[in-house]
């Protein structure tokens, strides 16, 4: 087995391997991709290896370098994801040596940390970090919103409050994330108002806008429809989404439960990120976020969701919208030594990452 930096050409054999590695729990998808460095190239400085044996490629790590704030300072920092093993090839220890060469490549680069995330009860995730020697740098919450229909009701709610790709609302959310760690420098948000150069052309097309309440409201957020950067085609749903799609329409809507497509059927997930909100006034978040989901069901999403942490107040009140939560982890080491790394007071979930 070799492992070598990915080149153009080998797009085909990566998408190929992608579509073998089902994601989820419960709600078990596959990605069914087109370009495979689709994704690495919202990051300015990213890379993708994979492992490759008798000519046919058998495992796949991307990473890129990211400058973000962690503490008092803005430090270059690796992020590895996309780690991908052929289910035939797993236990062989082709995963630790995937994220060694990430790591080798991100500390070669000038990185001073690198992070990952674990989700859900993912054990064979959780032993392979271990013996990386990364630390749990903050622990998050990922909840699972339904959308709303297209009802008169629902697209009235949807153009109750402001819409739009630049306005002076995210200034309001860079001062809203200064207490946070992790805040890239070229935030999402600095990228959509001029001042930093656009993301490649996938990303804006896909983004449906920053939404806040009218009469100046410090109550605001941002949705994008990432179907377009990772089509996902649902392999399994469980047992009680099945049953709850046997349920009459009005039953549906009084419970929150998602519109789930039938098995092999793309999925639309929307992503909310960047919510900002008076911790004084929850209310007007969630009034926000119930119109927010009504314009994801407008533009044919099923499922919004959004990451937070879990010391942010917001979690207690999103729970409430949520039909299901799910808990996850940042992980953080020094690429060097593996040595613990600086706490994170409260982490910035950076929507590209997901």
């Amino acid at each position: 087995m070799i492992i070598r930096r990915a080149e153009p050409n080998d797009n085909k054999a990566l998408c190929l391997l992608d579509s073998l590695c089902t994601q989820g729990q419960g709600l078990v998808f596959s990605y069914q991709r087109v370009d495979f460095f689709l994704r690495p190239r919202l990051y300015d400085n990213w890379a993708v290896y994979l492992a490759e044996e008798n000519g046919s490629v058998i495992g796949s790590i991307s990473t890129s370098l990211k400058k973000v704030r962690l503490g008092s300072a803005y430090v270059d920092v690796g992020y590895f994801f996309d780690l991908r093993v052929h289910p035939d090839q797993r236990r062989q220890g082709i995963a630790v040596d995937l994220i060694q060469a990430a790591a080798e490549h991100v500390l070669q680069i000038g990185a001073q940390y690198a992070y990952t995330y674990v989700l859900g009860s993912n054990q064979p995730a959780l032993t392979l970090v271990s013996k990386l020697n990364m630390f749990t740098a903050a622990s998050f919450r990922v909840f699972f919103l339904s959308t709303l229909d297209e009802s008169s009701g629902n697209q009235a709610l949807s153009r109750s409050f402001n819409r739009g790709t630049t306005s002076d609302a995210f200034i309001n959310a860079e001062n809203y994330f200064k207490n946070y760690d992790f805040y890239p420098r070229d935030s999402i948000l600095s990228s959509f108002s001029g001042s930093q150069p656009a993301l490649p052309s996938s990303f804006p097309q896909s983004f449906c806008g920053y939404f806040n309440l009218p009469a100046g409201s410090s109550v605001q957020g941002a949705l994008w429809d990432s179907s377009v950067l990772s089509p996902k085609v649902i392999d399994r749903v469980p047992l009680a989404l099945q049953a709850a799609a046997a349920m009459p329409l009005f039953v549906r809507k009084l419970m929150g439960l998602p519109r789930m497509p039938p098995k092999g059927k793309p999925l639309r997930i929307h992503h909310l990120f960047d919510v900002v909100w008076e911790e004084v006034n929850p209310g007007q978040a969630l009034n926000l976020i119930t119109g927010i989901r009504a314009c994801a069901g407008i533009d044919g999403g099923q499922i919004v969701i959004c990451h937070l942490d879990k010391r942010v107040p917001l979690c207690d009140h999103l729970k409430k919208q949520a039909f299901y939560i799910m808990e996850g982890n940042l992980l953080l080491r020094t690429p060097l030594a593996g040595e613990k790394p600086l706490p994170v007071s409260r982490a910035y979930f950076d929507v590209r990452d997901f």
